[in-house]
């Protein structure tokens, strides 16, 4: 039987060492279970070895990374070095997933991976720094705007929390498409939370929403905002942008001629919603 012991800084001992290398089945349950708790208590030169070890490197470390994402055991090593591996350690397994997604995610076994490794990657996203400075990012903007469509509730959440602040004074363009996603992939709370944030003052006597109303790409995302609040949060609206109104019901009119359909005065429409 091995022995797992840990040195006082919570490292493994060295002792294991060749029998991480040599003896340890790593599709076996016994060596998941050791590889697991070496990569949870490891250092980050041990866990390098480990990794190096485990998917053997050079040209065949993604097929091996591959082989292990299938296995009854292996599945459980290769979603623990997502949750504790290394940034490149992570990549190198991301690689690994080209081209065999959907075969891994139709399995007993890979399909836990493509969760796990979906999670790893979003998770990385979804801190607040890291989504603003997506969101002032050309290219990054798109990727928080797939996040709200398909991510989880609590990464939609997290982003939705981070919509305040400094950060929806600038950056109109893609501040407006975020929002609008939240409006059709949000749950009530998350819109009425963004039109709090919108209606509050920014410190100058404005607010974001009526900063909003003087460019003109974002009219349409105000529009849809009226139209889908409940009729508390529609007053909200309609007092911080009052100024404005008739240039939005002109523009809601317009709208509605598109689309052939009637125009109500959200002033006047009912909406306990």
């Amino acid at each position: 039987m091995y022995r797992i012991r840990r040195t006082g800084q919570y490292g493994i001992n060295d002792k294991l060492k060749p029998l991480w290398f040599d003896d340890i089945n790593k599709e076996s349950l016994f060596g998941s279970l050791v590889i697991r708790k070496c990569l949870t208590c490891g250092t980050t030169d041990q866990k390098k070895a480990l990794f190096d070890n485990v998917c053997v490197g050079g040209p065949k470390t993604l097929q091996n990374a591959r082989q292990l994402m299938a296995d009854e055991f292996g599945t459980h090593v290769i979603r623990k070095f997502f949750e504790c591996g290394t940034d490149d350690q992570k990549a190198q397994l991301v690689d690994a997933l080209r081209g065999h997604v959907l075969e891994l995610a139709l399995q007993i076994y890979g399909g836990p991976v493509i969760q796990t490794a979906l999670k790893s990657i979003i998770e990385e996203l979804t801190p607040r720094s890291c989504v603003i400075r997506c969101i002032k990012d050309q290219y990054g903007s798109f990727v928080i705007q797939h996040v709200i469509e398909h991510g989880r509730p609590e990464d939609r959440e997290r982003i939705v929390r981070s919509l305040q602040g400094d950060i929806l004074k600038t950056h109109y363009k893609s501040i407006c498409s975020i929002i609008e996603k939240c409006l059709i992939f949000g749950t009530t709370e998350q819109k009425n939370a963004l039109i709090d944030q919108l209606c509050a003052d920014d410190g100058t006597g404005k607010t974001p929403l009526l900063q909003m109303m003087h460019k003109q790409f974002a009219n349409d995302v105000v529009v849809r905002m009226v139209d889908g609040a409940d009729s508390a949060h529609r007053d909200k609206m309609m007092f911080a942008i009052e100024e404005h109104i008739p240039a939005l019901l002109k523009r809601q009119q317009l709208l509605a001629k598109r689309a052939g359909g009637a125009v109500v005065d959200k002033r006047k429409k009912p909406n306990n919603g």
